[in-house]
This record gives structure tokens, sequence and C-alpha cells, in this order.
């Protein structure tokens, strides 16, 4: 028995799939200055956390994180709660938020 994919199924899933955002966090200057990026594509993130890793600065992995989330509100806990390389947080962070 063969499955045949309907353009109800194509569209199901471009919509799951378009209702995430991919955001990491890049340590900045001083270990313990951190920075969030939010980007539309895992292949935008992943392309910038390259040019990141070239400029020497550290980041986490691109997380799937859902488009509803407050970016402000994640950008002002990734700048307040770090600490010096605090990269477990930075992690939970974003497990956090890929959770909600």
């Amino acid at each position: 028995m063969s499955t045949v994919a309907t353009p109800l199924v194509y569209t199901q899933l471009w919509m799951i799939v378009s209702m995430a955002s991919f955001a990491f966090i890049q340590q900045g200057g001083a270990s313990d200055e951190f920075y969030l990026h939010v980007h539309e594509t895992v292949a935008s993130a992943d392309e910038h956390r390259r040019r990141c890793h070239a400029a020497t600065y550290r980041t986490t992995s691109a997380v799937a994180v859902p488009d509803r989330t407050d970016f402000d509100v994640l950008q002002t806990a990734v700048e307040t709660s770090l600490g010096a390389d605090d990269w477990a947080g930075a992690r939970r962070l974003l497990r956090d938020a890929a959770a909600r």
C-alpha cells in the first residue's frame, strides 16, 4: 500500500514549520555578556552562528521556539540572568522558551 501526500498534508506541515523561529545565544566580548539572536529559518540561524564562530564568539545551538515567544522578555532574561560562561543557563533559557 502506498501513501500519497495530499496538498492539505503539505499545507499543514508548512503551517507547523512556519510557526517557529530559530534562536541562539551568543557570548559577547566579555564572559558574562550574552545576546539573543532570532531568525526565521534554521539555515539563516546556522549561517549567523558560523559568522560568530569565525569572529571567535561562542554560541549555543539554534533552537526552534514558538513565534508567540516574547523575545523582548527572553532577551532581558539573557542579559540579566546569566553569569560568566553560563552555557548551561543559556541552554536552559532556550529549552524553556521552546517548551512553551
